[in-house]
């Protein structure tokens, strides 16, 4: 059980520790650290990228310090040995007393080598395990197929559509929601 001295009014545990979610290690040995608040100009890089712009809306310098300073958000970097970033993981709400959190958003600086597929994977195992989890959701853009294959390989399972929701360059683009519960995941493993 994650370290918590307050319970929600179900009896259930309310994450209060600093370190839930921390460090993650994927399937493939790939350690994700906690992010510091130097490193966030090279998160913006990397989400600012022309190419990223079909698959994610780009936030603020100043939105990502706000976020990386406030416990109830949780950013993961994926280093190379050089300490450059290769990818990073965006989770909130990590503090919910209902145990739903969002994963906000995972970038890779190189598509198709199964990176991705790996972070994630290793990011819904820790949201789970170490931060006891009933609920992980997200939300991606209806034709990032790339990425809603990838989520739903890692368990996801497409709930809606948001129509709409988002102004992306010249028009509007609908959100598919995507959620994987604790309850799917075992099974998941019975089977």
């Amino acid at each position: 059980m994650r370290p918590s001295a307050r319970r929600h009014r179900t009896g259930r545990p309310v994450a209060t520790a600093s370190n839930v979610l921390d460090r993650v290690v994927t399937h493939a040995g790939r350690v994700l650290e906690a992010a510091r608040a130097g490193e966030i100009d090279e998160i913006v890089a990397l989400e600012s990228r022309p190419d990223m712009q079909a698959y994610v809306a780009s936030w603020s310098r100043e939105r990502h310090l706000r976020n990386l300073a406030d416990p109830n958000w949780r950013y993961l970097v994926l280093r190379r040995p050089a300490g450059t970033i290769e990818g990073f993981a965006i989770l909130s709400d990590i503090l919910s007393a209902h145990r739903w959190l969002n994963l906000e958003r995972i970038i890779m600086e190189h598509h198709g080598s199964g990176l991705g597929s790996d972070v994630v994977r290793g990011v819904v195992d820790a949201v789970f395990a170490q931060a006891e989890a009933h609920r992980l959701q997200l939300d991606v853009y209806e034709d990032n197929t790339r990425a809603r294959r990838t989520y739903e390989a890692a368990g996801f399972v497409e709930e809606g559509v948001l129509r709409d929701a988002v102004w992306r360059g010249d028009r509007y683009v609908s959100l598919v929601v995507m959620s994987v519960l604790s309850s799917d995941r075992v099974a998941a493993q019975r089977r």
